[in-house]
């Protein structure tokens, strides 16, 4: 038995393989073609996953900003705190110290009126006898 192809002598078969042949080149052409094109779309698609890696980052990276601009609120008002609470706590102390002066001033005052008071007064002899 005898394939088509065997007897490739004749102008028609020539023909016909010549028609075959061309299909094949246009066919594999544009599977080429196919190929290059899903290429591009994957550089394309890595291109804008990276951009997307990019843009996320950024975000996270200004709500950290924001965050870092809270600390830095919140640290300026802790400082203020630290020293209003030590002015209180200086001011705790100089009451203590006033309150302490009053104390002597008071205790000053009483011993001069002791010692200038007469000695029958002070051991509580009003006079009677």
């Amino acid at each position: 038995m005898r394939t088509a192809a065997g007897d490739a002598s004749g102008s028609r078969v020539e023909e016909v393989l010549r028609t075959q042949r061309q299909a094949l080149r246009l066919s594999s052409s544009a599977l080429e073609e196919r190929v290059e094109a899903l290429e591009r779309y994957a550089e394309n698609t890595r291109a804008a996953d990276a951009a997307y890696r990019e843009w996320e980052a950024v975000r996270e990276l200004e709500q950290l900003g924001e965050d870092m601009h809270e600390l830095v609120v919140n640290t300026v008002r802790d400082e203020l705190a630290v020293a209003e609470i030590e002015g209180l706590a200086d001011r705790s102390r100089l009451h203590d110290l006033h309150r302490m002066l009053d104390e002597a001033r008071e205790a000053g005052l009483l011993a001069t009126r002791f010692a200038d008071e007469p000695a029958d007064r002070r051991s509580g002899d009003s006079g009677r006898a």
